[in-house]
């Protein structure tokens, strides 16, 4: 069974397709060669943008958690031996102070659809009945429609490949940001990942590594998927840094004594 036969998908792909062909053509005078790829930048910049909302919406949360982290530690204290009712207490916690648990996963799924039509505009010989050319586009001496994997099969890893090493080296950066970053808060008492259901321990010490399977995921994929898992990775990051600059409430200046 063909995914991409079903029409919602169809119709995504199709307007992607020409989305890209006119977005290619406007960055041509620019780019020349690499236009179809940084036209994939550019979308996943717009993508990013409309979902800004819904960052905002996660980097609250994410600040919601750490403040309550100290109660949520208490909590385990507390009912560390009753997993029902420590589960019971930690939903009516987070329930009180008006914070959603799920918050961060908001912005995967909702990309979920976009990173599946940008694959299929890139692996798929045709697209609405007529033959797919941007599949002949490329990027950095690179084919985007082909994975690493395939470059190195076929023998083109010298003409293409340092661009493949670069866009997985930006998303191995990213990832050891974001871990150290959990380790420190983790170390200060403060992580936001620090949800206290039963069970959800190994999870929180697993979710800082998770991020790595990203750049897995990138020597598998099309480069041109690929280049967009880079850009949406970095968005990430520069989003919730400056997200949590403006949102994080700063003690307000001491009073001068009497």
């Amino acid at each position: 069974m063909n995914i991409y036969a079903f029409p919602p998908l169809a119709w995504a792909l199709e307007i992607g397709y020409q989305f890209l062909h006119w977005l290619s053509a406007a960055l041509t005078p620019l780019a020349g060669g690499a236009s179809a790829g940084l036209a994939v930048i550019v979308l996943t910049i717009v993508v990013r943008m409309l979902l800004i909302p819904v960052g905002l919406s996660q980097v609250r949360g994410e600040i919601g958690r750490a403040r309550i982290a100290p109660q949520l530690k208490e909590l385990q204290r507390k009912h560390g031996k009753n997993p029902q009712l420590l589960s019971e207490k930690t939903l009516a916690l987070y329930k009180s102070e008006g914070i959603s648990m799920f918050a961060g996963i908001g912005p995967a799924l909702l990309q979920t659809p976009v990173l599946m039509v940008v694959y299929g505009l890139f692996v798929l010989g045709q697209i609405g009945g007529h033959s797919n050319s941007l599949l002949e586009a490329g990027f950095g001496g690179a084919p985007l429609g082909q994975s690493l994997i395939q470059l190195i099969s076929t023998g083109g890893f010298l003409a293409g490949g340092w661009i493949y090493l670069a866009v997985i080296a930006v998303i191995l950066l990213v990832a050891e940001l974001n871990r150290r970053r959990a380790a420190r808060l983790s170390l200060l008492g403060q992580s936001p990942d620090t949800a206290a259901l039963p069970g959800s321990g190994t999870l929180n010490r697993m979710l800082p590594w998770l991020a790595y399977l990203t750049a897995v995921t990138a020597v598998f994929v099309p480069l041109a998927a690929a280049l967009y898992l880079m850009t949406t990775t970095v968005w990430t990051i520069v989003e919730r840094a400056l997200l949590r600059r403006v949102l994080t409430p700063h003690p307000g200046p001491e009073p001068l004594p009497a």
